[in-house]
């Protein structure tokens, strides 16, 4: 990497649950300051607002989400998130390289760019399979359910759909459990 150059990081941090939605931005705006200070450049921002925290942090049950991606380089990083462990309003950041964005207004990840795009480092490529829209009902006419004793029933049932909820939702089951085997294997 060279000296200055910059990447694009995703930078989400969590105010205490003492915060509002108005010091929220105020904050935001402050550590936005922090990352012009350091000749970076913020993209995009995106307020959750009020989440409640998988666990207590500190005296902490829930916190102020917020996620910034921002165009900054290494040394820059290194001190904004200095700063950042020095301000007692912000109990827990973390800032990743940015390899997807956030679609407006959702929380939810869009991958840009194609196939060739640069993956995150140790990670293994994953077999593309040809994507067919299969329907469960049509899993589980193609895969035969696993041999069980059952007594035949005096009114054979020949397709799915005769079958009661419970009794497709099992087969279902057991059908993907298959699946599931023999992708493993």
């Amino acid at each position: 990497m060279k000296v200055g150059a910059t990447k694009q990081y995703e930078l989400t941090f969590i105010l205490g649950e003492k915060t509002t939605p108005e010091s929220g931005i105020k904050k935001t705006e402050a550590v936005k300051k922090l990352v012009t200070d350091q000749k970076g450049v913020v993209t995009k921002e995106e307020l959750w607002g009020r989440r409640e925290l998988a666990y207590q942090i500190g005296s902490n049950r829930s916190g102020f989400y917020v996620t910034l991606w921002l165009d900054i380089d290494g040394e820059g990083l290194k001190n904004l998130q200095k700063e950042m462990s020095f301000d007692a309003d912000i109990i827990r950041f973390l800032a990743t390289i940015a390899y997807t964005t956030a679609q407006p207004g959702t929380l939810y990840p869009v991958v840009e760019g194609d196939e060739k795009s640069e993956k995150p480092a140790g990670e293994t490529p994953r077999k593309e399979k040809e994507s067919t829209s299969v329907s469960a009902e049509e899993m589980l006419r193609s895969h035969s359910a696993p041999a069980k004793t059952e007594k035949p029933s005096k009114k054979a049932k020949d397709t799915s759909e005769d079958l009661p909820e419970e009794e497709r939702l099992e087969k279902l089951d057991t059908v993907l459990e298959e699946m599931l085997k023999d992708e493993l294997e």
